[in-house]
């Protein structure tokens, strides 16, 4: 059986997905619409599909400073150590009983490689989901090319999103920065804006190694400025907590820190002298803020 490349998959979901959400060109405003392997306006701007399937949706530069490592790690912590199957469930409960079985449109706006939002879509079940992730950083887009069928990942700026008005029902913001104004301009009337911020005490267990070990000064840390954003524009918005731990082993460990931005300046070298620091499970500690 010949294997379906991942620039077909992606020309295919577009295909079956165009009258679900509308792309917006970035030059004009105008909607863009397929033509033979690219994206197209009526002002004749053409963004061409790269090899791998994706498109560049921005007049941004491509962030570069994140590595392939650091998303092969985020994958594999997300979806092989399940290191966020709560925050999930949580999130699946929000969207189901909001939407009740509806078929919907899903933005993880700053979706890197592409892991939170191919589980959600799975257990969502995809074919009932339009699925977009965006983000800037190029070698997390070109990871999630690995859902392309399934996901429409876009190389895009958060403040300039390439989508139409009011095209999206659920906006996910998760431990990523947020363009309020670009979200409310795409979110339909009645969507949701799921946003997952770290609380304090999240990842605790590194802090205070890195503090012991002389890396860090302190490892004290607040969302509080985050939050109070995000509740002067939503008035009536929802914060819950969603606090558990993880047993984790040594080699899990080595994931999580290279994941992690806390761990960024430290050498693999020093990574692993970190572990004679840290105990047998770890802190997962957000706050889930909801807008309706």
């Amino acid at each position: 059986m010949e294997r379906i490349s991942k620039k077909d998959r992606t020309l295919e979901w577009l295909r079956h997905h165009d009258s679900q959400v509308g792309l917006r060109c970035i030059h004009c405003d105008q909607v863009l619409t397929v033509l033979n392997e690219s994206l197209v306006c009526e002002n004749n701007h053409r963004f061409d599909i790269n090899r791998q399937g994706y498109f560049y949706l921005s007049t941004a530069k491509a962030q570069d400073q994140y590595s392939k490592r650091l998303f092969e790690a985020r994958r594999h912590a997300i979806i092989e150590l399940s290191l966020y199957e709560p925050l999930h469930q949580r999130l699946l409960q929000k969207i189901q009983s909001h939407f009740e079985g509806q078929k919907i449109s899903i933005l993880d706006a700053g979706s890197g490689e592409g892991s939170h939002l191919h589980l959600l879509n799975q257990k969502l079940n995809f074919q009932q989901v339009t699925a977009i992730g965006l983000d800037l950083s190029r070698a997390g887009i070109q990871l999630a090319t690995d859902y392309n069928g399934e996901i429409l990942s876009l190389i895009s700026d958060l403040s300039d999103l390439p989508l139409q008005d009011q095209q999206v029902d659920v906006i996910l913001s998760i431990f990523s920065p947020s363009n309020y104004e670009e979200f409310e301009r795409v979110r339909k009337k009645e969507g949701q804006l799921l946003k997952i911020v770290p609380n304090d005490d999240y990842l605790q267990e590194i802090r205070q190694a890195l503090v012991e070990m002389g890396y860090m000064e302190t490892s004290v840390y607040s969302n509080r400025d985050t939050v109070d954003i995000y509740k002067k524009i939503y008035p009536k918005a929802h914060s819950e907590e969603i606090i558990y731990r993880k047993t984790v082993s040594p080699q899990d460990w080595l994931t999580v820190l290279s994941m992690t931005p806390l761990t960024w300046h430290l050498t693999p070298a020093q990574q692993e002298q970190l572990l004679v620091y840290l105990p047998e499970s770890l802190t997962i500690s957000v706050t889930l803020l909801t807008n309706n």
